[in-house]
């Protein structure tokens, strides 16, 4: 099934990541070698319905449990909507080893603070991608986040396919996401060992750094080869709480996140400091995402201890 859709977004963002390449035809994808699934929810008019995004996702997941080698789905699409439903279709997917790439929107905004789904949504399998241009910039429209997006990734003026055998250009962070989709799907290519946590570390760790995504969570733009030939290449960046500063009610739980990679691997403990009654403390975590139960006062900031 072809997702054709209003005017060919779905085929557009299919020749991104698997456009044939080396045959002197139209334009030559990320993966030359790899086989698609498609799942259309979106009218013709942009419209669409959570519950049938459900659906697409919970397709995918019943494929993966008969054996069908996904790697990773490509979600080019967005908006203010969400649900529990939704969420634990996505959920689902990491459970299956299988990553989540979202489009980081269109709307020129901080998603740290005016958060757009399904890319907002904080779980380790989700990797929210912004857009560059040809010139290493930032476009106008493409959002950012320096604790919600995680990277950047080619997004203005993309030549791919069109249905009917044509080619033409478009624009978006749907069209940045489908180049780090299709990275993910030549790292498990290269290496078939490899879960999703490697992958999403080496498509994180393996970019380049410009400084117009200092308001990103690693800094980089997507690098195809810097991903598959990663060595020692760090990226440490704080994930939750998106704000420098928060509290809650005695009693409430407090999610704490900190990216502390190297390559595939992860980098090592960190520290979160936090203040209660007044008195500095430290907590030191070994894990990605620690979720505690504080007694009063406000997190002060999570990072790595000095060395």
């Amino acid at each position: 099934m072809r997702p054709y859709g209003r005017h060919g977004h779905g085929t557009h963002v299919e020749g991104i990541i698997g456009g044939a390449g080396n045959n002197a035809l139209g334009v030559t994808g990320v993966n030359w070698n790899v086989k698609l699934l498609a799942c259309k929810f979106i009218a013709s008019d942009g419209s669409a319905w959570v519950g049938d995004a459900v659906t697409c996702l919970d397709y995918v997941k019943a494929l993966k449990d008969h054996g069908v080698n996904i790697v990773a789905t490509n979600n080019s699409y967005g908006g203010n909507f969400l649900s529990q439903a939704l969420i634990d279709a996505i959920a689902a997917l990491q459970q299956d080893g299988i990553l989540f790439i979202a489009a980081a929107g269109n709307d020129f905004q901080d998603n740290d603070l005016v958060p757009i789904y399904p890319a907002n949504l904080y779980l380790p399998h989700v990797v929210s991608v912004g857009a560059t241009n040809r010139s290493d910039g930032v476009p106008a429209f493409s959002n950012l986040g320096a604790h919600t997006v995680h990277l950047g990734a080619p997004g203005q003026d993309i030549l791919s396919t069109l249905p009917g055998g044509g080619y033409g250009f478009e624009t978006g962070t749907s069209m940045s996401a489908p180049f780090v989709a299709g990275v993910a799907a030549l790292l498990a290519a290269a290496d078939p060992t490899r879960d999703w946590r490697a992958i999403r570390n080496l498509l994180l760790t393996g970019g380049d750094t410009i400084p117009v995504l200092a308001n990103t969570v690693t800094g980089k733009r997507l690098n195809a080869y810097g991903a598959l030939a990663c060595s020692n290449s760090r990226v440490a960046s704080r994930l939750q709480p998106a704000t420098l500063n928060t509290s809650g009610a005695v009693g409430s739980p407090v999610s704490l996140a900190y990216l502390n990679i190297n390559c595939a691997q992860p980098n090592g403990p960190w520290t979160c400091k936090y203040r209660r009654a007044e008195r500095p403390s430290r907590y030191r975590m070994t894990e990605q995402v620690e979720t505690w139960r504080r007694v009063t006062g406000s997190i002060q900031a999570c990072g790595l201890p000095r060395l």
